[in-house]
């Protein structure tokens, strides 16, 4: 289970964002970059399922809506934890 305060690899969390079917997002700073980003966090036991993770990876790729508002960037598709 995610918290505030608690470090994935480079990122540390600030708060939640959202919760949905595929997972958590988290409002967090990037430590290398030192800038602040949306960290999406697919939970382990989906991660396991390919159509999920293909699902996951995709998502920002098809998502009009979000994506006229905001610039999406990968950053990472390594587990952080």
């Amino acid at each position: 289970m995610i918290s505030t305060g608690d470090k994935l690899g480079r990122y540390k969390i600030r708060s939640t964002i959202g919760k949905g079917g595929m997972g958590e997002v988290w409002l967090a700073d990037d430590t290398e970059l030192e800038r602040l980003v949306a960290l999406k966090v697919l939970p382990k036991d989906l991660a396991n399922d390919a159509e999920r993770m293909r699902r996951f990876i995709q998502d920002p790729f098809y998502c009009p809506i979000v994506s006229q508002v905001v610039s999406y960037q990968i950053l990472s598709l390594k587990p952080c934890l």
